[in-house]
């Protein structure tokens, strides 16, 4: 609600939840799952700017994000292409759920995602970060035991070696430790004050360039 008072166009996409995560497959259908719903409704967005346009969005500066999960999708949605090697669980389940946008040879792509916003996620492959790709904001607590900040012994990375990948990589990236925080709060405004105003200074300073 704080962001669309900023004048930005806000909408909230749901996606398929599994029954369970149990397994590297069920995870990565999971996944991608979610990625191909979030796509589907940018699309919608898209489909309808090219049209009666009643939505009034710029397709040219998009920003997507989420809590956890949604954290996840998001930059899976964002960041993943086709020169990216992913485990054969990954592979598999991204061709199981529609596969990959076939890159536009010429003329402009039909939108362009200028930043992506991270609160309390994590990747399991640090690689698909790309130079060329919008930028970064992640938001994590230190007392997250959900997701842990850093790097966790089940082979996910959390905010910060996503951080550290990204600056070492040239992706624009910030980010920012609440401390004391748990994993649910960073979706809080109440527990974390400083997570909107965060969040509209970034997509502010990006719109700037």
């Amino acid at each position: 609600l704080q962001i669309a008072r900023a004048g930005y166009v806000v909408a909230i996409n749901r996606y398929r939840l599994a029954t369970e995560i149990n397994s590297p497959e069920s995870y990565g259908d999971a996944l991608f799952k979610a990625v191909a719903d979030q796509k589907a409704v940018i699309k919608f967005f898209v489909t309808d700017a090219q049209g009666k346009n009643q939505y009034r969005i710029d397709t040219d500066n998009i920003f997507i994000g989420g809590h956890s999960a949604g954290a996840i999708t998001s930059m899976h949605t964002a960041y993943i292409n086709e020169n990216d090697e992913l485990a054969k669980f990954m592979t598999d389940a991204l061709k199981n759920n529609g596969g990959l946008e076939k890159t536009k040879a010429e003329g402009k792509p039909a939108y362009i995602i200028r930043g992506v916003i991270n609160l309390s996620g994590l990747l399991t492959n640090l690689n698909i970060l790309d130079a060329n790709g919008p930028a970064l904001l992640n938001i994590h607590g230190d007392l997250d035991k959900v997701v842990p900040i850093g790097t966790s012994s089940m082979g996910g990375y959390g905010s910060i070696p996503i951080h550290e990948q990204a600056k070492k990589i040239g992706l624009m990236s910030e980010l920012h430790v609440i401390r004391g925080a748990a994993h649910n709060d960073t979706a809080e405004p109440a527990l974390c004050e400083e997570c909107i105003p965060l969040t509209k200074r970034f997509m502010f300073e990006i719109l700037k360039k």
